[in-house]
């Protein structure tokens, strides 16, 4: 009964299912309650339109960075490939360098490097590199020489380049000797002669350049001085090339001064109260004065004895320096009388303003360690070469009628 009674409902629920239906209505649901929380599941749910923005912010911050250096570093680069053309087109071309005068020393057989090399440390160029570079780019035709320049920190390369190939030195050699006495235009004639160089040019040279020596700043600075450094082209027996630079032979006459003469000077001339110049200007005069060797320390004490008594010798009275004078006079093209008279020690009061000639080791040494004498005269019979000397005036003249001299002294 209950199976039948079942039964019948649910047939009874399928026919009414089956109206509805057929008359056009949906079928209804059974609704279920859902408690939501909305505003919770709205904030669960990921912002993916923010974070996508997120990521192009940060990605657009970092390409302007990144942007921003490449820029500071192509300009960085390019200022600093700007400084460099600068700093090369001035060395090379010679443009706001200082003006810096240099004696450069070349080498024999040095090569292009070790000569830029040279020209840097020297202060000539600033960069041994750039040098090479240039000689290599611009295909230089001739060769350097060795020797001596003149150069300036602002010379172009080309003007570099151009004093360093001047001289074509040759390989033939030719032996020069100066002797004793022999003055700078002696031996500057004594070089054309041999063709090491021209006599002007050395002259030049020798007047007028800095050869960097310490004995050159002792040299009295007198404008009534003639040759610079007449007395310090020390006389000895040379080498030299044909057509050498004329700088590189003054320096080498200068350098054996310096390598014979200034260690003794700097070991004796303090005891004595000379300086170098008295020294060698009383050398030179010795030197012309005595040709014997055995004489010269004792015509070196008369010259002392006569400068240490102003008063009573105001004028050393010493022939050769007339002689010296007297040379000057073909060598000068206005003629300056002031300087004539202040060489001449017959006009001129003490010693004249530079020395007569290069005097030799056995001069110089006279003067450090002349003879102890009361003689202030001394005269010489030229055709014997005897030598008398005399303490007083009329001892003197009475000496010269015996020599056979003319009576000039006083």
């Amino acid at each position: 009964m209950s199976e039948d009674r079942n039964l019948e409902d649910k047939d009874k629920v399928q026919s009414d299912n089956k109206n509805e239906l057929q008359e056009g209505s949906e079928p209804k649901k059974q609704a279920k309650a859902f408690n939501i929380n909305v505003d919770k599941h709205i904030k669960d749910i990921p912002d993916y339109a923010f974070s996508a923005n997120a990521k192009v912010k940060k990605r657009s911050g970092f390409g302007i960075f990144f942007k921003v250096m490449i820029g500071i570093i192509i300009v960085g680069i390019s200022v600093m490939l700007a400084i460099g053309i600068i700093f090369a087109s001035q060395d090379v071309l010679g443009i706001n360098k200082p003006d810096a005068a240099y004696i450069v020393d070349i080498e024999k057989s040095s090569s292009v490097a070790q000569i830029a090399q040279t020209l840097e440390d020297r202060g000539v160029i600033r960069s041994a590199f750039l040098f090479r570079t240039y000689y290599k780019l611009a295909k230089i035709e001739g060769n350097f020489q060795f020797g001596t320049y003149p150069l300036n920190s602002n010379m172009s390369y080309d003007v570099i380049i151009d004093e360093l190939q001047q001289y074509s030195t040759s390989k033939e050699e030719v032996r020069v000797v100066f002797p004793e006495g022999l003055t700078l235009y002696d031996m500057a004639k004594l070089l054309e002669t041999n063709k090491v160089c021209n006599a002007t040019e050395f002259l030049k040279a020798i007047d007028t350049e800095n050869f960097g020596f310490e004995f050159e700043k002792n040299i009295w600075e007198n404008d009534l001085r003639f040759h610079q450094l007449e007395g310090y082209a020390f006389p000895d027996t040379y080498n030299f090339f044909i057509n050498e630079n004329p700088i590189s032979v003054a320096k080498r006459l200068l350098k054996n001064y310096d390598d014979r003469v200034t260690a003794i000077m700097k070991e004796k001339v303090a005891s004595t109260g000379l300086t170098q110049e008295k020294l060698i200007i009383i050398a030179s005069i010795v030197q012309r004065e005595a040709g014997k060797t055995n004489e010269m320390k004792r015509v070196a004490s008369v010259y002392l004895n006569r400068l240490n008594a102003p008063k009573d010798y105001a004028k050393l009275q010493a022939d050769p320096t007339r002689d010296y004078a007297n040379q000057l006079k073909l060598q000068m093209n206005i003629i300056n009388q002031d300087i004539i008279d202040a060489y001449n020690t017959y006009e001129g009061m003490g010693l004249p303003p530079g020395p007569i000639c290069n005097p030799g080791l056995e001069a110089i040494m006279a003067v450090l360690e002349p003879e102890e004498t009361p003689y202030y005269y001394f005269c010489t019979n030229l055709k014997t070469g005897e030598f008398y000397y005399a303490e007083t005036l009329q001892q003197h003249n009475k000496n010269v009628r015996k020599a056979g001299l003319r009576q000039n002294a006083s």
